[in-house]
């Protein structure tokens, strides 16, 4: 993990100012500062970023256009969106979509002036935390992704590697219910990734030869299929897989049943 938590701030020189201020002894933070839509995403072309504060409104700048930017290139780092008064209903409606997002109003009056501050400091604070909580649990973590088709397995690996940052995390990955097998034999795993529908050995036959080894606190299984079957799932549950993410994937759940998985066996 890096020394530092890079804060991307787009807005005002007003914010930066203000930012800068409030962040001058928290040593483990570092600001980057653009106040323009194209300077911010040359800056997250070339730089890695725990979390962006966007300010909305400012000379032109949409906070909503900056924000959807960042979820497609960045879906799961947490944002904070300051805003006016009178916008405060129109983003929260957002934020009830987005357990990473943020929406603090600005400042009124001088004696809105502390609260304001509070939010932003307990926000970035949040970040940093999770920052190291996820990055601890996946220090040394290795991964088995197992589904047949090449493209989900990218996406994981992806997924994976784009978050968790650690050369020490290895990923590998199996195409089939044979390799599956084989590679649990010859390695040892933190945690597998496990399609539901896999040619040779289906993945709940394949979740019953884990289980027939390792207890699920030994291997835990994240099983993760368009399988909406109610009854197929109440199977895996009796089979012994540690918890189920249904396609199209939500990256925050993945991210969220990952880390709690990982908690509850460590």
């Amino acid at each position: 993990m890096n020394k530092y938590s890079f804060i991307l701030q787009v807005g005002s020189s007003e914010l930066s100012t203000y930012m800068n201020q409030l962040l001058k002894d928290e040593n483990d933070y570092k600001s980057v500062t653009a106040n323009s839509y194209n300077g911010a995403t040359r800056k997250l072309e070339n730089q890695t970023f725990s979390t962006a504060i966007l300010e909305h409104k400012v000379k032109s700048l949409d906070a909503m256009q900056m924000y959807n930017y960042i979820r497609e290139k960045l879906p799961i780092i947490p944002i904070c969106i300051i805003v006016s008064n009178d916008k405060i209903e129109l983003f929260n409606s957002l934020k009830n979509l987005d357990c990473n997002l943020e929406i603090i109003s600005k400042p009124l009056k001088d004696d809105d002036s502390k609260h304001f501050s509070e939010c932003l400091i307990k926000f970035v604070h949040s970040v940093r935390s999770r920052d190291v909580e996820l990055s601890n649990l996946l220090k040394f973590s290795r991964f088995l992704v197992v589904d047949d088709a090449k493209i989900n397995r990218v996406y994981l690996k992806d997924f994976i590697q784009t978050y968790f940052t650690s050369d020490k995390v290895k990923i590998d990955e199996a195409e089939d219910g044979i390799q599956a097998i084989k590679k649990i034999k010859e390695n040892t795993y933190d945690i597998v990734l496990l399609d539901f529908t896999m040619p040779k050995i289906e993945g709940d036959d394949i979740l019953r030869i884990i289980r027939k080894k390792y207890s699920k606190t030994e291997l835990p299984v994240i099983v993760i299929s368009a399988q909406d079957n109610l009854e197929k799932v109440k199977e895996l549950i009796t089979a012994g897989v540690n918890d189920y993410v249904p396609r199209p994937i939500d990256h925050d759940i993945l991210l969220s049943k990952i880390s709690r998985t990982l908690k509850r066996c460590a």
